[in-house]
């Protein structure tokens, strides 16, 4: 399975919600953290999705819509192979 972050300010969260169900992403999680850019502090969200097959198109452009959204610098997307169980 994939595993995507993306990181990015924490503004505009029913908009963020918005751009990921458009883009087709069903399922998802939204954690508040405190991030830092450029030595500068900030309220962060982390996106977390996990799916069955590769969506970097989905994703890459949920990234940049949230970028033009929160009218930031940059927004960042990791992602990793995983293994999962479910119970």
């Amino acid at each position: 399975m994939r595993l995507y972050k993306i990181f990015t300010e924490d503004k505009n969260r029913d908009l963020i919600h918005d751009i990921l169900i458009e883009a087709g992403i069903k399922s998802f999680t939204v954690i508040p953290a405190i991030g830092v850019f450029e030595t500068v502090k900030e309220r962060s969200l982390i996106i977390k999705v996990i799916v069955y097959k590769e969506i970097d198109d989905k994703m890459a452009a949920a990234c940049m819509e949230i970028k033009l959204a929160n009218e930031q610098e940059q927004v960042m997307m990791t992602q990793h192979y995983v293994d999962i169980e479910v119970f």
